[in-house]
C-alpha cells in the first residue's frame, strides 16, 4: 500500500483536558520539524483534524490503513490512553518499529511495553530534549519504503 506519510504520530488526545491536548499538539508540531528535516511526512492529531476527521464507523478502518503505510510510529504516552495499545499492536502485525516516549516507563502497560516493535524507549522531560534524541533515532530506525510493482497479464 502506497502512502503519503512516513511517521505516524500517537498520543492520547480523545477525552483529554485542554491542557493535555495543547502539550500533545506543541509536541507534535516539534516532531513534524524534526520529521520534515530529514525528508519525512509525519501523520498526527490535527492532521486528522485538518482532512476533516473520520466519521464514526470510519476510524478503525482509516487509520489502520495510514499505519500500515507508515514506516515508524512515535509512540507518546503522557497520559493514560486506551487507543495507543491498539496502534501498536497494528504496527507489530506490519512490522513497524516504534519508538515510545513516556515520563515514567513504570507507568506504561506490559501489554504496550513487551510488544516486539518497541525498538527504542525514551523518558519524557522536555520537548527539546525529545526532540534532540529523536533527530538521531528516527532516521537510523525508518523502515525501508515498501516496495511496488504492477502486475500486468
Amino acid at each position: 500500500m502506497e502512502t503519503k506519510y512516513d511517521v505516524y504520530f500517537s498520543c492520547a488526545m480523545t477525552n483529554q483536558p485542554q491542557e493535555i491536548r495543547n502539550q500533545n499538539l506543541a509536541f507534535s508540531r516539534s516532531l513534524r520539524k524534526v520529521c520534515k528535516n530529514v525528508g519525512l511526512k509525519l501523520f498526527c492529531p490535527e492532521e486528522k483534524e485538518r482532512l476533516g476527521g473520520f466519521s464514526e464507523g470510519q476510524i478503525y478502518s482509516a487509520e489502520k490503513e495510514i499505519i500500515k503505510g507508515c514506516r515508524l510510529m512515535v509512540l507518546f504516552l503522557n497520559r493514560p490512553s486506551c487507543g495507543a495499545g491498539g496502534e501498536a499492536v497494528i504496527c507489530d502485525y506490519e512490522s513497524i518499529p516504534i519508538i515510545l516516549i513516556s515520563r515514567d516507563l513504570l507507568a506504561v502497560s506490559k501489554f504496550v511495553l513487551e510488544n516486539p516493535q518497541i525498538k527504542e524507549m525514551v523518558t519524557f522531560t522536555s520537548i527539546e530534549q525529545v526532540m534532540d534524541e529523536l533527530r538521531e533515532k528516527i532516521p537510523a530506525l525508518i523502515r525501508p519504503p515498501l516496495a511496488t510493482f504492477t502486475v500486468v497479464l
